[in-house]
């Protein structure tokens, strides 16, 4: 997920460079430039370590944690997965299209392997259907051969 993110300190307004979301200072998080500016400290000992980054503010966002637990969903018991999905269509409008698209969309297929979670996953594709949250290319592609796959017994 932020692997794809691009560290852009100028003082344009941009969005994106080329298909790369772009961190610019007028959206940049305040612990993003703390963290950055640490790593740039000439004193090694005061220097910026990963664990700093990785707990906090700005990496344990709401959606960032969602991500997370739907990389480690069959890690849990069913129960618990269960209960994820239903709070999951929730959330997923606070998504945007390209991460639902490219992220979501690609896990919760893949979670279809496991027939406890077929009715939950098959819910939310729906309501993202009515929300057109869903591209049709990767309906096309993805989407309608997996649910189809499902429906006729693999």
């Amino acid at each position: 997920c932020c692997s794809s993110i691009v560290l852009a300190f100028s003082y344009k307004d941009t969005k994106n460079i080329g298909s790369h979301p772009v961190i610019t200072k007028s959206n940049n998080p305040v612990e993003l430039s703390e963290f950055m500016k640490g790593l740039l400290n000439w004193d090694h000992t005061q220097r910026s370590r990963l664990s700093d980054l990785l707990y906090s503010g700005w990496m344990n966002d709401s959606t960032l944690m969602t991500m997370k637990y739907l990389d480690k969903i069959s890690n849990y018991e069913s129960k618990q997965q269960l209960d994820f999905l239903k709070g999951l269509a929730g959330v997923l409008d606070d998504f945007p299209s390209r991460v639902i698209n490219r992220i979501v969309i690609p896990k919760l297929l893949d979670l279809l392997k496991f027939n406890h979670l077929i009715a939950s996953i098959i819910y939310i594709v729906i309501d993202l259907l009515k929300k057109k949250k869903i591209e049709e290319p990767v309906f096309k592609k993805t989407v309608w051969p997996s649910l189809k796959a499902v429906t006729q017994g693999k």
